[in-house]
């Protein structure tokens, strides 16, 4: 994703991401999982490393994920990937974030 800044710049803590997923229309009928890391250092290193439940392939799920801790002045970005081999859209993406006070 692009990076993410909180209001004010100053950083912010992720409560939650929330994401709207459609599934593919895959040859099996598995249960696919979306890959979550994020970066707090403009993606030098890279943490979380979260496997989400996308349910079975045709559906539309909302997936949500919690407390993703911290990051700076530098801003927050998401590496998402996911595992259904056909074809799938990320139809929205919403932060829940609280900027830090100084």
């Amino acid at each position: 994703t692009p990076t993410v800044h909180a209001v004010g710049g100053t950083g912010g803590i992720v409560d939650a991401l929330h994401f709207d997923v459609q599934t593919g229309a895959g040859t099996y009928n598995a249960a696919y999982k979306m890959m979550l890391k994020w970066s707090v250092d403009g993606g030098l290193t890279w943490k979380g490393h979260r496997e989400l439940s996308l349910g079975k392939r045709g559906q539309i799920k909302k997936v949500r994920t919690r407390r993703l801790g911290r990051f700076g002045e530098q801003g927050i970005i998401f590496w998402i990937s996911i595992s259904d081999p056909g074809v799938r859209g990320i139809t929205e993406i919403a932060a829940r974030v609280r900027p830090l006070t100084t």
